[in-house]
């Protein structure tokens, strides 16, 4: 199995320091928190995609084909008309969450808040996360009811009421690829530590 060292840039080190100041055990790679090794192996695999991007530009790769589909016009002036695609709120297009319900929102809340370098949105993470408990919500009521507005009269602050409904979707890819990943990350960062 392979081996590869990540490089610890400045914010792991900072959340590796946070670890610890807030009470944590950091004597060996097994102690390395797992939302950190999480984020090591997907920011290696975006920097692998990215670089794998520029390279197929530089070979002179068409880009990704676009289709367009042009209706006929109805009257001798042309018109464009431009309609946003339909949301859906139907279970079926909504993200495979595993486990209990209320463990799914401390973990997403926790991801939100590692993915912030300042304590003031880390705090407003923690709060939108107890206001979510509160109301006995879970991520898949808030997918099928996107109401930031309804955290925003808890008292919580516009943005970070956003950045939580809007970036469900995305934790639970990351959250699917890193349960896909979590063996192997295991193995792959052993040697950080040391």
């Amino acid at each position: 199995m392979d081996k590869k060292h990540y490089k610890l840039r400045a914010p792991h080190l900072e959340r590796l320091v946070d670890y610890v100041d807030d009470g944590g055990n950091l004597e060996s790679h097994d102690d390395v928190p797992n939302d950190i090794r999480r984020d090591l192996v997907l920011e290696s695999q975006a920097g692998k995609k990215s670089r794998k991007a520029d390279d197929a530009q530089a070979t002179g790769v068409p880009y990704t084909p676009i289709s367009i589909n042009v209706l006929p016009a109805q009257t001798t002036r042309a018109s464009v008309v431009a309609e946003p695609p339909a949301r859906s709120s139907s279970p079926d297009q909504h993200p495979v969450i595993p486990g209990p319900r209320e463990e799914a929102v401390r973990k997403y809340c926790r991801w939100l808040e590692s993915r912030a370098t300042d304590e003031a949105y880390k705090a407003d993470f923690r709060r939108i996360c107890k206001v979510t408990q509160e109301n006995h919500l879970d991520l898949e009521l808030i997918l099928e009811d996107p109401d930031p507005g309804f955290f925003v009269k808890q008292g919580i602050k516009t943005g970070t009421a956003r950045r939580f409904v809007r970036d469900i979707h995305e934790w639970a890819r990351c959250l699917n690829t890193n349960m896909a990943l979590e063996e192997s990350a295991w193995e792959v960062l052993d040697d950080v530590v040391e």
